[in-house]
């Protein structure tokens, strides 16, 4: 896999140019969703409030978990439901 991490824009931006998503290491999972929504990504939540959305792309599906605004998101959940979606 060929990737960069561009010096200009800091140690968090990471490219993948198979893919091409440019998104940073640490997100939370307002940022995530944002970053999801702008590939075409749909959202559907759940009932019982359990704190986490279903994300849908096309015929392929993952869990997206609404943790809070503070809490950022682990490299290896975000590269996984990126993953799940085809994005990566």
């Amino acid at each position: 896999m060929q990737s960069f991490i561009s010096p200009l824009a800091g140690i968090n931006t990471y490219v993948d140019f198979y893919s091409s998503v440019e998104y940073s290491r640490f997100m939370n999972a307002q940022e995530l969703r944002r970053l999801l929504a702008a590939k075409g990504c749909t959202f559907e939540t759940h009932k019982g409030g359990s704190g986490h959305l279903t994300v849908r792309r096309g015929d392929r599906k993952s869990q997206l978990p609404m943790h809070g605004s503070r809490k950022e998101l682990g490299t290896g959940l975000v590269n996984k439901i990126l993953k799940d979606l085809g994005l990566k």
